[in-house]
């Protein structure tokens, strides 16, 4: 069963493994510069 993807999300599907690593090590790079020296906490409640 193939899936039929519009063509500019088959483009952005199709495309070599190398090209989305670097985009996620890109986006990655980014958070950390932008979030990275900010402390978060979460906290439930105990709950």
């Amino acid at each position: 069963m193939a899936i039929k993807l519009l063509r500019e999300v088959e483009a952005q599907v199709n495309r070599p493994f190398e090209v989305k690593l670097a985009e996620t090590r890109e986006i990655i790079r980014h958070h950390l510069d932008e979030f990275g020296s900010r402390v978060a906490v979460a906290f439930s409640g105990g709950k």
